[in-house]
């Protein structure tokens, strides 16, 4: 398979692709330039507002709104207004440190990375915020926290400390929030890339974005065997999410974080917005349990 583009735009780094299934647009960031993008895939329009804060994930809440992970916490933002409202700092104790990639489980818990801007090693972790905005500390000791996802049969968590170059699965107890690692389901060769984003399709597969692989890798968790790729024609390859009206398009975000004037023109699309068309569905995103930005619309 290979990718199309669909939005040109120069992102120094792109990531956090969210499909928002009532208000049908994708949603993403540009971390580096604090920049939260909406894209319109019918109109082929995008609009982006300006924060004070990194952006790193995306989320939705309990109406139409969005929760997002920002440098040193997470805020609810509307859309419809352009309002921002604090909701719980974390680690703003730590200037160095941001928020990285985020999602929700089925429960309505918000997890979510953090780590050093440098992404200094053994510096990051994997938090779980609750409804109530209880935070708990799941692993400490990572390095670039960043794609996680939950088995349909929701008794496995997956996730991906990039540097480790593997997506590791984990036991999880949905009632207790509980993960217990298991094993690297999927590892991935130097030679190959970094494995970043993750999203996983209705059928239980992983589709993982390669950062210097010019790629989305689909792959089984039960044997960590490749079973497809999407090839795009930039290297650094960052974050995935289904969406669109039957979920069976796949939403891709790319960068150009510390690429040479050379990449560039040999890359130009780097830091733009793609998709692919796939042949199986990917799930409706899990909402935070803990914020309806709105008392209507839900």
């Amino acid at each position: 398979m290979t990718a199309e583009l669909i939005y040109k735009i120069p992102s120094v780094l792109g990531e956090g692709a969210f499909w928002h299934p009532q208000r049908q647009r994708l949603y993403w960031v540009d971390i580096d330039r604090l920049m939260l993008h909406e894209h319109d895939p019918l109109l082929n329009t995008n609009r982006y507002w300006q924060l004070e804060r990194k952006p790193t994930a995306i989320v939705q809440d309990l109406a139409m709104g969005l929760v997002l992970g920002l440098q040193g916490g997470i805020a609810a933002f509307d859309p419809d207004e352009g309002r921002l409202t604090w909701l719980a700092n974390l680690e703003a104790d730590l200037p160095t440190h941001r928020t990285n990639d985020g999602k929700c489980d089925t429960s309505g818990r918000f997890w979510i990375g953090t780590m050093e801007l440098k992404a200094k090693a053994g510096e990051a972790a994997l938090y779980c915020i609750d409804p109530q905005l209880n935070i708990v500390c799941k692993e400490k000791s990572l390095s670039i926290p960043n794609g996680m996802a939950w088995s349909p049969d929701n008794k496995r968590m997956y996730h991906i400390d990039s540097p480790q170059r593997a997506v590791r699965s984990f036991f999880y107890e949905e009632e207790t929030a509980t993960i217990r690692f298991e094993k690297n389901a999927v590892e991935i060769p130097a030679s190959e890339g970094s494995p970043d984003g993750m999203t996983m399709d209705v059928e239980g597969m992983l589709w993982v974005a390669i950062w210097g692989g010019f790629a989305i890798h689909r792959y089984n968790p039960a044997d960590g065997k490749l079973m497809d790729k999407v090839t795009l024609p930039v290297p650094q390859v960052s974050c995935c999410a289904f969406g669109g009206a039957g979920m069976d398009e796949l939403f891709i975000t790319t960068a150009r974080e510390n690429m040479s004037d050379a990449d560039l023109a040999k890359y130009p699309l780097s830091g733009s917005l793609f998709k692919v068309k796939t042949s199986t569905k990917g799930f409706t995103v899990n909402r935070f349990g803990g914020y309806p930005a709105k008392s209507s619309g839900s």
